[in-house]
């Protein structure tokens, strides 16, 4: 079994690393993923709709207006009906991919925030580790720091699961942010020196 203080490190770094990416580009990812694993009939519609159209579009721009009216409008008017079952198609695709993106939120949430609250609920007991003591004493440390470092229900003199969640996230966020600005500073252009002027 994983010890606690492990646990809480990698959930806290999963936690940072989703957030990380934007959940727009993890739905996209897994929307395209879903789309190549069950592929729907409204995607292969679309796709046939939209590759017909293009061809409907060529064929028409080679068509003389004038010298060929009743063809080019025949191709226009069949052109326009396929406009308009493109929409009907990217409509329908469209409110599947909403519903497809609220069942993965739900999920993120429930991967992120939620294993964080049963974490809190299922180890609120336990210690992550003791204090150390003052060689065969007690601790040092005043009552009122002791009882919050084992907030919630731990025992006292150790830290508990929630204070020991809150430190590891603030340092991973930390972490994540001096290598976001290491990683910015890198991307920034070199200056370019001019040429010295020779005597």
């Amino acid at each position: 079994m994983i010890p606690v203080l492990l646990l809480v490190v990698l959930i806290s770094v999963f936690n940072k690393t989703i957030g990380l990416f934007a959940k727009e580009k993890i739905i996209n990812f897994l929307w395209s993923i879903y789309l190549w694993i069950a592929p729907s009939s409204t995607a292969k519609s679309l796709k046939t709709a939209r590759r017909r159209a293009e061809q409907v579009r060529e064929e028409r721009s080679n068509t003389s207006a004038k010298e060929e009216f009743a063809r080019w409008a025949k191709l226009d008017r069949e052109l326009l009906k396929l406009q308009s079952e493109i929409d009907q198609y990217q409509k329908q695709l469209g409110a599947a991919k909403y519903s497809f993106g609220t069942i993965v939120k739900i999920a993120l949430f429930l991967l992120t925030t939620g294993s964080k609250v049963l974490l809190r609920i299922r180890y609120r007991k336990t210690p992550v580790f003791w204090l150390p003591a003052a060689g065969n004493g007690p601790l040092v440390l005043p009552y009122y720091v002791l009882w919050l470092l084992s907030f919630t229900s731990a025992p006292i003199g150790s830290i508990s699961v929630g204070i020991w969640l809150f430190i590891v996230d603030n340092s991973v966020s930390t972490i994540f942010s001096i290598f976001k600005s290491i990683r910015e500073i890198m991307q920034l252009p070199q200056p370019v020196k001019a040429p010295g002027k020779t005597q």
